[in-house]
């Protein structure tokens, strides 16, 4: 989908009109997701982890992390399939674009809700 086009060809470069098709498309996107998580994903997950006798804290911790991480699997089969060196680079930026965003955001989020101070918390998991 060329939201440029969209934009500039097809709403005449109308801000506003465009602004709120976009809110609206987000919006479905996020329910669309919602919908498939809830009514796939999860009840995939507490059928393995019913079968491989595993905790609900387990099941979360491993199966919900594996299906996080397959869509960046996926995305680098996708990409570095083609042979071209454009999807070599796009699987790359992929898998450390993910593993930037782990690491940076989520760490600092962890840190910064956390009881403790910073320091004791960096040192307890370097320790």
């Amino acid at each position: 989908m060329n939201l440029l086009k969209i934009q500039f060809c097809g709403l005449g470069g109308s801000w506003i009109l465009s602004a709120l098709i976009f809110v609206f498309l987000v919006r479905y996107l996020i329910k669309l997701i919602d919908h498939i998580t809830d009514n796939y994903v999860s009840s995939a997950i507490a059928k393995i982890s019913e079968r491989l006798k595993l905790s609900q804290a387990m099941a979360g911790v491993t199966l919900l992390a594996l299906a996080n991480g397959a869509t960046d699997i996926i995305t680098v089969i996708v990409a570095s399939g083609d042979n071209s060196k454009e999807g070599d680079d796009l699987a790359i930026g992929s898998l450390f674009g993910a593993s930037l965003f782990g690491i940076t955001f989520v760490f600092a989020y962890v840190i910064f809700k956390s009881k403790r101070g910073l320091i004791r918390e960096v040192r307890r998991i370097l320790s």
